[in-house]
């Protein structure tokens, strides 16, 4: 998306736009993974003060075509971390009702609503950046642990055009 944004600066500048103020682009890490060592740390600083900010476009989604949807602070992060309770369980052991079998319910149930997303982009109801995306990011377990944790990183958009 940074590249798309560069290029219509690009042309803007080669059709001989100037705009009144200047403009600003930045690569920060932002709403993914919370904004904490990225965006908040910009935006806290003497040198983003003096900018005199007037808007701020958000990454939004690639287009193939000539146009594309702007977007601007469109998704709010939610982190998940489910702790599975249960026998982990080793080797020949077998345990009923295990950690592993408990974190399987609410992995299931998540991909079931994760589907349901995608299969509204896929019927045209919702474009790409108007569902609520979750991914796991990552998975911890082991017989040294109690239980098992899994984590996942879920995006809300709503789309702002």
């Amino acid at each position: 998306m940074g590249l798309q944004h560069w290029e219509a600066i690009r042309k803007l500048k080669d059709s001989g736009f100037e705009p009144i103020r200047t403009i600003y682009v930045s690569f920060v890490p932002d709403e993914e993974i919370g904004g904490n060592d990225g965006a908040r740390m910009l935006v806290n600083s003497d040198a983003f003060e003096k900018t005199s900010v007037g808007f701020v476009l958000d990454d939004g989604l690639p287009s193939p075509a000539e146009k594309y949807r702007a977007f601007q602070g469109e998704r709010s992060p939610w982190w998940l971390v489910i702790k599975a309770r249960g026998a982990p369980g080793h080797g020949a052991k077998l345990h009923d009702n295990s950690a592993m079998e408990n974190l399987l319910k609410s992995i299931e149930s998540i991909r079931t609503f994760r589907a349901s997303q995608l299969d509204m982009i896929k019927a045209g109801l919702k474009a790409e950046g108007d569902i609520v995306s979750v991914n796991m990011v990552f998975l911890k377990a082991g017989t040294q642990a109690p239980a098992v944790s899994l984590h996942f990183d879920s995006t809300y958009t709503v789309c702002n055009p």
